[in-house]
């Protein structure tokens, strides 16, 4: 888990200074920030923030997304998300 995230912090292409399990879920946790991005419904509550919020919308949908799903975690996975 702690892999995923590095996927913020880290930066650039060359992630050999990381072992394979860190490694997937850097690239994981890329991939999923791109699909997000992209996604219609995140773009345009995106372009709804940014007079608000230029240049940090993305990452304020980006923690509000992530503690939405924290806060209502049973509902969406059989395990607890500590142990998950």
């Amino acid at each position: 888990m702690h892999a995923n995230l590095l996927g913020d912090f880290v930066k650039g292409k060359d992630l050999s200074a990381f072992s394979p399990t860190q490694q997937k879920g850097i690239i994981l946790h890329r991939k999923i920030d791109d699909f997000m991005a992209k996604h219609p419904a995140v773009k345009a509550i995106s372009k709804t923030l940014s007079p608000s919020l230029p240049k940090v919308a993305p990452i304020a949908l980006d923690v509000y997304f992530d503690h939405f799903l924290a806060s209502h975690w049973n509902n969406y996975h059989a395990q607890q998300l500590m142990i998950f």
